[in-house]
């Protein structure tokens, strides 16, 4: 599962002056960075879809099944509202909001509830959410404790992505557009390498 990540950096472009508003990453939920790409324009539905679509070309199997988005149901709304076919990546992935933002979305918005929520209890995503049972001291499991859920993956992995390049954002604001690319895939190949370490 990943998230998308969002950064607020201005950096200027000297073919034609133009600022980038947005720097979008597609963050697997173990914290390492899959894909990346930056919005001129701001941060649009079909923009968002369109780097999915985008990233799902050039990751293909391993693209994740879950996308953890702070506004993955006005994106999926945008893509039902289109009256174009489904983007590729619909058919193997789901749109789920990350669990911090699923509290603020509208609790009468149905398409959201329905299709979009981190933990749905239905059985419509059982890898989505895992029981969740208590332990005693010597690590064994207790017994009679009522049956309660967890969520199974991070869906904030790109905050915490975007709270070690926020650092960055100064810096990168003052950069011409070749130099940012530079800067931001070296960052995210640090990043990968460090996760990857940890891992093994």
């Amino acid at each position: 599962m990943c998230n998308t990540l969002t950064i607020k950096v201005t950096a200027s472009h000297t073919w034609n002056l133009r600022r980038t508003s947005n720097l979008q990453i597609l963050v697997a939920a173990c914290g390492a960075p899959l894909a990346w790409t930056k919005f001129a324009e701001g941060e649009t539905a079909s923009e968002v879809t369109r780097f999915l679509s985008s990233a799902h070309k050039q990751l293909d199997a391993s693209f994740p099944t879950y996308i953890a988005y702070d506004r993955a149901c006005h994106v999926l709304r945008d893509v039902l509202s289109s009256g174009n076919s489904l983007p590729p990546f619909l058919s193997s992935s789901r749109l789920v909001v990350t669990a911090f933002h699923k509290r603020i979305h509208p609790a009468a918005d149905a398409l959201c509830d329905e299709y979009c929520t981190p933990t749905p209890l239905d059985g419509g995503a059982p890898d989505l959410v895992v029981p969740y049972r208590p332990v005693n001291a010597r690590g064994k499991f207790l017994k009679r404790t009522p049956r309660t859920f967890e969520r199974a993956f991070n869906t904030s992995a790109a905050e915490q992505l975007n709270s070690t390049i926020a650092r960055f954002a100064p810096l990168l604001a003052t950069f011409r557009a070749d130099n940012f690319d530079f800067l931001v895939a070296l960052l995210l190949l640090y990043r990968r390498e460090e996760v990857d370490r940890k891992a093994s």
